[in-house]
């Protein structure tokens, strides 16, 4: 019986020993470089629950260019996966606002304040999805009437909301009939 219980310990022992050994079936993935881009830098990026700040430097003070930010998923739930397409479902996302709103696209877009220049932007947004990836991008245009053309590539920032601390709550709840 002892020799059993002492062969028993001795392989959970070694089996224990084994599974713990490491192996190069799962080699460590290199972490992601972010992008960089000739024409605009992201410095300060900052994330909470519901909100999300980043600066924006444009290289050409003087050119205009479009700011947006859209939840990650949008892309991939509508297919965009190249410059044109995403190009193409701006035009047509602002088109539709502007004409909601009974104004040109560009006089839209500086109400909206999603068209500016200068040489920062310190950019904000709040009431956004705890725990949600989100993308902010910007490309520099120039207008022709109510129309635009992107003159630079699409320079993007890809950020996470944080996730509330989950906390436990006990409740006391009297009643009293009268």
């Amino acid at each position: 019986m002892r020799q059993l219980l002492r062969n028993l310990v001795f392989l959970l022992g070694f089996t224990a020993f084994v599974s713990c050994t490491p192996t190069d079936d799962n080699p460590i993935e290199p972490t992601p470089q972010k992008p960089t881009f000739e024409n605009f830098a992201f410095t300060d990026e900052g994330t909470a629950h519901t909100s999300l700040s980043l600066n924006i430097i444009p290289k050409d003070k003087d050119m205009e260019y479009i700011l947006l930010l859209a939840e990650k998923k949008h892309f991939v739930l509508n297919g965009i996966d190249s410059r044109e397409e995403l190009l193409e479902d701006d035009y047509n996302f602002l088109s539709s606002y502007a004409a909601q709103y009974g104004m040109g696209l560009h006089e839209f877009l500086e109400k909206a304040q999603w068209l500016t220049c200068g040489d920062k932007m310190d950019y904000k947004a709040t009431n956004l999805y705890p725990n949600t990836e989100y993308v902010v991008y910007c490309y520099g245009v120039t207008f022709n009437g109510d129309s635009y053309e992107a003159t630079t590539e699409i320079a993007y920032a890809e950020l996470k909301t944080t996730t509330p601390e989950l906390t436990d709550v006990k409740f006391s709840v009297e009643s009293r009939m009268r």
